[in-house]
């Protein structure tokens, strides 16, 4: 027997044992390993992506909006054939079927140890309705009460199924009920999708005992929840409290009244009509937040007579706090006035953020007229913090000139506001380091933090060569290093 002969039998066989093996997990049967119809295969991909970047569903999102069915590399939606023109053709676990949604989930959640990222992304597009089969829901408990909370987290953040909630209540109320066993149901309830917000906050109310610190896990619980009664049942809280602001900062802030236009109406009428001095001011504590523009009008409406001075201070403060356009116009006509509210409102102005174009504009107008403020340094130091911090790039101009005022708080206001701009300030480098050069170790420390956040080759340049200065003081030396490494990891990101 040649040996070419020889050789072709060993081909010949490793392809008939390739063929024998193929056949044994791809029968036709639809039960192979890793098939179309198989849901055994316990590689990643047989679990669907669904929300946020992190993979956990809908974690935090209460929305209860999905993205559609998601399905494996390859699968048809509904067993079709249509696609996206270019798209790879999918194959795999079509997950838009409820029958398969089940199936996967009975056997995640009876073969230990289970993973419960993955049960949480089949969850995620459960529809409105379609329930979590009865005799799997102990399971789900059960972790929730073990102690590792964390992962099955996971799955209440992306639960439409209305019977948890009665599960969750049932786990608050039993006799036997630990205090980290009521953490975790709390949570889980203002998480889940699932439910009525109102009649979950009324249950949740009755719960309260007016000593504040059996409660805060449950004030935390009805905040989060969000929507009408919550905010009816938090206002009424801190009406029968006799220090209403002994209720701390993030729990008057766990009612999101920037997103939830339902509480945010209830909470904008109790600023109206609250007469309590006390109360007044946690209702501003609660509501001091960017973005919750619903509060905009109640709170100038506390600026008058007739109104406590510290309330009505904390009201202007609580507009900048908002920053949108409304209280950004008030605020700066506010700050032309003398006196104490137009001085607070400068500090008000220097707290804007946001991301409206018109912001930036209507504090870039009010920095250019700035030296006919009866505070002009105040003034200009104060638009140049909100300047920075809202990026408004157009500014950048002025924000140089300002770094040749005579004042040193305007001077650092414009180092800040250029460090703050980022990226977009790079041309500018230059004129900052011969402010490094010519300054103290105070001017040094404000320009080493501006370089380190607008990087670039010029920047990353200087700081090395800065950090080589014999003798130099140890604050300037470590801010320095930090803004350093700051622009380093960004150049390398921006040269991926």
């Amino acid at each position: 027997m040649t040996s070419g002969f020889k050789l072709g039998l060993v081909v010949l066989g490793a392809l008939a044992l390739g063929c024998a093996v193929l056949l044994l997990f791809q029968d036709g049967s639809g039960e192979g390993r890793g098939s179309s119809g198989d849901l055994t295969a316990d590689s990643d991909t047989d679990a669907p992506l669904h929300g946020g970047t992190d993979g956990s569903g809908s974690q935090g999102d209460r929305s209860g909006k999905g993205t559609g069915p998601v399905l494996e590399p390859g699968a048809q939606p509904g067993g079709g054939s249509d696609s996206l023109v270019g798209a790879r053709e999918p194959k795999g676990i079509d997950y838009s079927d409820p029958a398969v949604r089940e199936k996967a989930l009975r056997r995640m959640l009876s073969t230990p140890p289970i993973e419960w990222l993955r049960v949480s992304k089949i969850v995620a597009i459960m529809q409105p309705g379609e329930a979590i089969p009865a005799e799997l829901r102990p399971v789900i408990l059960q972790e929730l009460r073990s102690g590792k909370r964390l992962q099955v987290m996971h799955v209440f953040a992306a639960l439409r199924d209305e019977a948890f909630v009665e599960d969750l209540f049932e786990v608050l109320e039993g006799g036997a009920a630990t205090a980290g066993h009521e953490r975790a149901a709390l949570e889980a309830l203002w998480k889940m999708p699932g439910g009525d917000d109102d009649t979950i906050a009324r249950r949740l109310e009755g719960r309260l005992t007016n000593d504040l610190r059996k409660d805060v896990s449950v004030l935390r619980a009805i905040g989060k929840r969000g929507g009408a009664e919550s905010a009816r049942a938090m206002v009424e809280y801190l009406q029968r409290q006799q220090n209403p602001l002994d209720v701390r900062s993030h729990i008057l802030q766990s009612l999101d009244v920037s997103t939830d236009k339902a509480a945010a109406a209830v909470v904008a009428d109790a600023l109206r009509t609250e007469a309590s001095p006390k109360v007044q001011k946690a209702l501003i504590e609660m509501v001091k937040r960017p973005g919750a523009s619903a509060m905009t009008e109640p709170l100038i409406g506390m600026d008058r007579e007739g109104v406590t001075l510290e309330v009505r201070s904390q009201a202007i403060i609580a507009l900048g706090r908002i920053g949108d356009a409304r209280s950004t116009e008030y605020l700066l006509r506010k700050a032309a006035e003398p006196g104490t509210f137009g001085e607070k409102a400068l500090t008000a102005v220097a707290l804007i953020q946001s991301g409206d174009p018109k912001v930036g504009e209507q504090l870039a107008s009010a920095l250019a007229s700035a030296d006919r403020n009866p505070r002009p340094e105040k003034a200009k130091a104060s638009l140049l913090h909100a300047i920075g911090t809202v990026r408004h790039k157009e500014s950048l101009p002025t924000v140089a000139r300002s770094l040749d005022d005579r004042s040193m708080p305007v001077k650092e206001a414009a180092i800040t506001a250029m460090g703050r701009m980022g990226h977009n300030a790079r041309t500018y480098v230059p004129k900052l380091v011969k402010m490094y050069d010519g300054g103290d170790a105070r001017m040094q420390q404000k320009v080493a933090v501006a370089l380190g956040d607008i990087g670039g080759s010029t920047a990353v340049r200087e700081m090395r060569r800065m950090l080589a200065t014999k003798n130099l003081p140890l604050s300037v030396k470590r801010t320095l290093q930090m803004g350093l490494r700051n622009a380093e990891r960004e150049m390398k990101d921006e040269n991926r």
